[in-house]
């Protein structure tokens, strides 16, 4: 970041300085300060690909997906067989739960570029949205033959050839899942660890590599929960299941038995109201309940 802040300090007028700027902070996670640069550079050169693209991804990580669509199809009207701009949009496309719709981008993307691993590792996660779990295995296997390391996509092929039943050869990519969980790869993410394996190092040297890729710098929450009673324990319930799920179920009479001249509980919601009975008794149960989804 200091070099790039030195790059625009010796030219404010080079686009690219602020582009550069802008995709370390989003690499960081650091998606809303990214914007000003994006825009800086997008003030210089409306017609910049690269920053479009970037600026799109950035505000499909803040969940600002009309917005993310929007700024990756200007990207797109440009260059319509840019391999970037059409993976790029087959994935704020799925984040909209358009699956079918973003299929088709994908597709796109590897006509233009048979070799774009990103858009065949995508390609194989919305097919397994869609339930195709046969599709899905096809493209995870063409993710790796281009990029044996790419991202997650063994652990995600792996467990989808489970999920068909398919068990030849699973030692083999059991034993390089745990040697990348070792060697601190990317290579398999945490839920499906849980599956293949027991061995509490593993688990949570496998969820600790893992949330360092989705938070690689320390971030303050600076929530402001309301009316609280200092004289109270506070307790906080994270979930993504609060509504007709086995877990609300075991978990609403627990919520409404408690002592409340003790305890004081906030949920955060991962999920947004799925309209069942259950979802309202949850909601009830809780002091304060926070949707984060978005």
């Amino acid at each position: 970041l200091i070099y790039y802040q030195s790059s625009i300090n010796l030219n404010p007028l080079f686009p690219p300085s602020y582009n550069n700027y802008g995709k370390a902070l989003l690499d960081l996670k650091r998606f809303a300060d990214s914007l000003k640069y994006f825009d800086q550079a997008l003030i210089l050169d409306p017609q910049y690909i690269e920053c479009l693209n970037n600026k799109g991804i950035a505000l499909k990580e803040l969940r600002q997906l009309k917005e993310s669509l929007k700024c990756i199809q200007l990207a797109f009207e440009i260059k319509n067989d840019d391999p970037k701009t059409l993976t790029n949009l087959g994935v704020v496309l799925s984040a909209q739960k358009k699956y079918e719709e973003s299929i088709i981008f994908f597709e796109s993307a590897i006509r233009a570029d048979p070799g774009c691993a990103e858009a065949w590792s995508n390609k194989a996660s919305t097919y397994i949205e869609l339930k195709k779990l046969q599709d899905a295995l096809y493209c995870f296997e063409q993710t790796l033959s281009l990029k044996s390391d790419f991202e997650w996509s063994v652990g995600n092929f792996l467990f989808t050839r489970l999920k068909l039943g398919i068990w030849n050869d699973y030692d083999h990519y059991l034993n390089k899942i745990f040697s990348g969980i070792i060697t601190q790869q990317k290579i398999v993410k945490p839920f499906i660890c849980l599956v293949l394996t027991s061995d509490s190092f593993l688990q949570n040297t496998c969820a600790e590599i893992y949330s360092k890729f989705l938070h690689p710098l320390k971030i303050d929450f600076n929530y402001n929960v309301k009316n609280l009673d200092t004289r109270k324990i506070k307790l906080a319930y994270f979930s993504a299941d609060f509504g007709s799920h086995a877990v609300s179920s075991l978990l609403a009479e627990f919520l409404e038995l408690r002592d409340k001249n003790l305890f004081e509980i906030i949920a955060f919601s991962f999920s947004n109201d799925d309209g069942s009975s259950m979802y309202s008794r949850i909601v009830n149960s809780f002091d304060e309940f926070i949707v984060v989804e978005n």
